[in-house]
């Protein structure tokens, strides 16, 4: 601010400071001097992505998306930009235009960690499940403590009815951590899998496992009673039994 004051004209510190707004949350300041920046310097393609960012903050996605397409548009090679655009369209659930985007990210940066790890969510979500899976694979191979990676190739595996290999994948994500794994949405992801296909009893049993995980009495107990009502001669009937049993006073 003590800056700004001394050189009102200088975009770079207006950007400075929207990005401190941001790291506080405070997003309409930030969107304040971002636009001031892009006003004093229009060809900045990063504050145009900034911009974007405060207002997926604000959830204005439709704003975030116009920002992160001027930015493409002044870098068409901005990796960044498109997986953080694909981030906004998934969140209108414009699946087909995120995983075009995440592809275009991975285009112009094959390391670009994020959309290496959401491609697989969107591919998924988009009903695109083998490819999906194969992303998925690619992204545990690069980022095998990565819970997110594992998580979204889990849930992808479960949802293509490849029971034991999911199985072994959230077998994975207690190990790297159930806590990290919940904070990371996986029983949401599970929970909205369930709503789809209420019949899927194994869901129940993955949730159960990362509950139990997370020290989760309550419930994991709940999840393999679930399981076990539901799928009472299922392949893990006997170890959610004996795991119920361990949960009980």
């Amino acid at each position: 601010s003590e800056a700004i004051r001394l050189d009102p004209q200088d975009a770079e510190v207006y950007c400075n400071r929207g990005n401190a707004y941001s790291g506080k949350r405070e997003y309409d300041q930030a969107v304040q001097d971002y636009s001031e920046a892009i006003r004093l310097d229009p060809q900045d393609a990063e504050v145009y992505c900034n911009r974007g960012n405060a207002y997926f903050g604000k959830r204005e996605y439709d704003q975030a998306i116009t920002d992160y397409s001027e930015a493409i548009r002044l870098d068409p090679k901005d990796a960044g930009a498109y997986h953080n655009r694909a981030t906004a369209y998934s969140e209108k659930r414009d699946y087909d235009r995120a995983i075009a985007d995440d592809r275009k990210a991975l285009e112009f940066d094959p390391e670009c960690p994020g959309a290496r790890t959401t491609l697989c969510f969107y591919l998924y979500l988009g009903g695109q499940l083998g490819e999906a899976i194969a992303a998925g694979r690619e992204a545990v191979t690069a980022t095998p403590e990565n819970e997110y990676a594992v998580g979204n190739l889990a849930i992808a595996l479960l949802a293509a009815g490849k029971d034991a290999d999911a199985i072994a994948q959230y077998r994975r994500l207690v190990e790297i951590g159930a806590e990290k794994a919940l904070q990371g949405g996986c029983d949401t992801d599970l929970n909205d899998l369930l709503k789809k296909r209420p019949g899927l009893a194994l869901a129940h049993f993955c949730l159960a496992l990362l509950y139990d995980g997370d020290h989760d009495g309550a419930k994991a107990t709940a999840e393999y009673a679930a399981y076990l009502k539901a799928s009472p001669q299922g392949d893990y009937a006997a170890e959610a039994q004996q795991r119920l049993e361990a949960l009980r006073p």
